[in-house]
C-alpha cells in the first residue's frame, strides 16, 4: 500500500515525463557512434551476426567456429540479432536492445517504487538510476552485451518476489525471470535464487505458498532452460554444458582467471569509482533517517518490513557473493544499481514525509535536485562525447567500405597489429562493414597467397615500402593507415 503523497499525481506525471526525456537522452544519444569495444560486446556482435547469416540460433559461433570461450546461453545473442533486424547491421543495431532493456529496468524500478512508497520515491528512484554512471555507460545500457538484459530480468524477478506478500502466485514470475537470467548470463542468475531463498525463509513466506505456487515456480524456472538444452544437444551433446560448469562456474569461482584478481573490497572501490556521489547521498540519508527515528522514538518512520528485507538482500547478496569468488570483474555487481536507487528513494521519501518544517523539506528536495542536475550534466557530457574521432581507427577505416555484405567473398587480414590475434572489434567491423571473413592471425604470406583478400596496414615507412614493393592497391586510407589489396574490384553500387 502506498504511503501518504507529498507530490500530486499531476505534478508526478509532468516530472516523470521530464525524467523519461533525460533517460532517453542518456541511453540513446550517439548510441550508434561509439566504436565497438573488444571482448564481450564484439564477441556478442559477431555471434549474433553469424546466427542470422547461418540460421542456426542454438549454437553461438565466433568467426564461424563454435565458441567455447564465451560460455553463455543464447538469449543475449538473440537480442543483439533482434537489434540487427530492427536497425540493420550497424552499431545502433548492436546496442539497441540493451538500451531498451535499461529503459524497461528504470520503468520497473520507478513503477514499483510508486506502487509501494509513493510518487516522490518513484521519481527519486528513476532519477538516481538514469544517472548511475556504471549502469548507463560502462558495459551495460549502452553496450551490445548481456548485462543490461540480465539486470532487467533480475530486477523484475526481485520485484515479483516482494509482491508475493500480496499474492503468492508472483513467485512463478520470479521463477521465469531466473530462467531468462540464466539463458542470458549463465550462473550469475544464481544470485536471484539466493535472494529468493533467503527472503522466503526469513519471512516464512513459504508457509503461505501452496503446492501449485511452488510448482509454478519450478516449471517457470526450469522449462525454458530445458528447452534450450534440447535445442543445443544435437549439435555437441553436453560438451558446452560441461565447459560452462568447468570454466564459467568452477574456474571463475576458485581461481582468478584472465588476470581478474582483486581484493575483497574491490566492489566497494567500484562503487566509489562509479557511484560515489549517490553512495554518499545514500549514506547521509540513512544517518538522517536514523537520527529522526531516534529523536522521535518512532520506528514507523521507516518500517523494517519484508519489503525492506528484500531490498537489503538485493544489495547485499550480489556484493557478498561476487566478493567471495576469486574472479572479480567490475560489471559483476551491475544488478545492485536498481536496488541502490530504490534504497535512496525510500529513505528520501521517508524524510520528506516526516520532516515537520517546510523549510527542512524544501532544503532536502533542493539538495537532491541539485545533485541530480550535477549528475545529469555529467551524463549529458559523456553521451555527447561518445565516438571521439581518435577512437577505433581501424573500424573507422573499414566503415568507408560499401554497406552490406558485398565483400563476402573477401578475407580481411591485419598485418603488424600489436596483439597476437586480430582484435575482436575489428573482426566484428569486418562483418558489419562488408560481410567479410576475418583471418584472426595477420600473416603476410597468407594474404599474398589469398587472391580475394584485404589487408589492414598502420601507417609506417616499412608498410609504405611494402605497398610499393608488392604493387598493392590502396582501397581506402585514413590518418591511421591503409586498407590494401592485390586485386580488389570495387563492388557495383
Amino acid at each position: 500500500m502506498r504511503t501518504r503523497e507529498v507530490i500530486s499525481d499531476r505534478l508526478y506525471l509532468l516530472l516523470a515525463l521530464l525524467l523519461l526525456s533525460a533517460a532517453c537522452f542518456n541511453l540513446f544519444m550517439n548510441l550508434g557512434v561509439k566504436p565497438i569495444e573488444d571482448w564481450d560486446e564484439a564477441r556478442h556482435g559477431v555471434s549474433a551476426y553469424e546466427m542470422l547469416k547461418s540460421g542456426n540460433y542454438a549454437v553461438n559461433t565466433y568467426n564461424w567456429e563454435t565458441d567455447y570461450w564465451n560460455l553463455k546461453p543464447p538469449l543475449s545473442f538473440w537480442t543483439v540479432a533482434l537489434g540487427y533486424k530492427l536497425a540493420g547491421f550497424n552499431l545502433l543495431g548492436l546496442r539497441l536492445v540493451s538500451a531498451i532493456a535499461a529503459l524497461l529496468t528504470i520503468a520497473a524500478t520507478a513503477g514499483y517504487a510508486r506502487y509501494r512508497y509513493g510518487n516522490a520515491a518513484s521519481l527519486v528512484a528513476a532519477a538516481v538510476l538514469i544517472t548511475s554512471t556504471q549502469f548507463i555507460f560502462h558495459h551495460s545500457a549502452r553496450a551490445g552485451d548481456a548485462d543490461a538484459l540480465f539486470v532487467l530480468w533480475l530486477t523484475v524477478g526481485v520485484i515479483a518476489l516482494l509482491l508475493t506478500e500480496r499474492r503468492p502466485g508472483w513467485i512463478a514470475v520470479t521463477g521465469l525471470m531466473f530462467a531468462l537470467a540464466f539463458l542470458t548470463k549463465s550462473w550469475h542468475a544464481g544470485i536471484l535464487l539466493v535472494i529468493a531463498g533467503l527472503y522466503t525463509v526469513i519471512t516464512r513466506r513459504y508457509r503461505e505458498m501452496k503446492p501449485r505456487h511452488l510448482a509454478g515456480f519450478g516449471l517457470a524456472a526450469s522449462l525454458p532452460v530445458l528447452l534450450w538444452l534440447a535445442l543445443r544437444y544435437p549439435h555437441d551433446g553436453f560438451r558446452f554444458v560441461r565447459e560452462m560448469i568447468r570454466y564459467d562456474l568452477l574456474a571463475r569461482s576458485s581461481t582468478a582467471i584472465e588476470q581478474h584478481a582483486n581484493g575483497p573490497t574491490y566492489y566497494l572501490h567500484i562503487l566509489k569509482l562509479y557511484h560515489l556521489e549517490w553512495s554518499a547521498a545514500l549514506l547521509a540519508l540513512a544517518v538522517g533517517t536514523a537520527f529522526v527515528m531516534l529523536l522521535r522514538r518512532n520506528r514507523d518512520i521507516l518500517p523494517l518490513d519484508s519489503d525492506m528485507l528484500g531490498l537489503i538482500l538485493w544489495i547485499a547478496v550480489p556484493l557478498l557473493l561476487f566478493s567471495a569468488v576469486s574472479t572479480k570483474i567490475r560489471w559483476y555487481i551491475m544488478p545492485v544499481y536498481p536496488a541502490l536507487a530504490l534504497a535512496t528513494a525510500v529513505l528520501l521519501a521517508a524524510l520528506l514525509r516526516n520532516v515537520r518544517r517546510r523549510e527542512g523539506r524544501a532544503a532536502l528536495a533542493g539538495a537532491f535536485v541539485l545533485l541530480f542536475l550535477l549528475m545529469e550534466s555529467g551524463a549529458v557530457r559523456t553521451a555527447s562525447s561518445e565516438g571521439a574521432p581518435d577512437a577505433g581507427p581501424e573500424q573507422a577505416l573499414l566503415r568507408k567500405l560499401p554497406a552490406g555484405d558485398s565483400l563476402r567473398e573477401y578475407t580481411l587480414y591485419y598485418y603488424d597489429h600489436p596483439g597476437k590475434d586480430m582484435p575482436q572489434s575489428v573482426v566484428l567491423a569486418s562483418k558489419l562493414y562488408g560481410g567479410m571473413r576475418a583471418a584472426e592471425e595477420g600473416k603476410l604470406q597468407e594474404f599474398r597467397n589469398h587472391p580475394r583478400s584485404l589487408l589492414l596496414l598502420p601507417r609506417s615507412t616499412a608498410n609504405e615500402s611494402l605497398i610499393a614493393d608488392d604493387k598493392l592497391k590502396i582501397v581506402e586510407a585514413s590518418g591511421w593507415g591503409y586498407l590494401v589489396s592485390s586485386e580488389y574490384v570495387k563492388p557495383a553500387p
